[in-house]
């Protein structure tokens, strides 16, 4: 539903969108992350969302937006690819990437990346 109010004005101009989700309640937890393609379109959101309330949800707050620690395509798929998250059987609580406007798949885990994360470092 959020992806659709978004897509009202922004549809093909991201590549990058996760909602992540309460599991406990089976809601969002308030917040979104959305990659833009160019920062021109990432202006636009901004000016177009902050402040605004929106129609159609039943929380009465106010879209609040500001950067986020991950920047970036490569950076969110990296920081994403090994996590639980991407494991999970519902496909709706995972980060998704788009091309064009349309859903591509995410990468498979990286395995050597994971397996680095894993390895104690030994002194030389």
């Amino acid at each position: 539903m959020l992806l659709e109010v978004i897509d009202a004005d922004f549809q093909g101009l991201y590549n990058f969108f996760y909602l992540p989700i309460d599991f406990k309640n089976k809601c969002n937890v308030g917040y979104a992350f959305l990659n833009f393609i160019e920062p021109y379109y990432c202006d636009l959101f901004w000016k177009k969302f902050a402040g605004r309330r929106l129609t159609g949800f039943r929380s009465r707050k106010v879209c609040d937006v500001s950067w986020g620690r991950v920047q970036g395509l490569k950076s969110n798929i990296e920081h994403y690819r090994n996590s639980s998250i991407m494991s999970l059987p519902c496909q709706e609580y995972k980060p998704l990437l788009f091309k064009n406007g349309v859903i591509v798949p995410f990468p498979p885990p990286n395995s050597q990346q994971k397996h680095k994360q894993e390895t104690p470092s030994t002194p030389n």
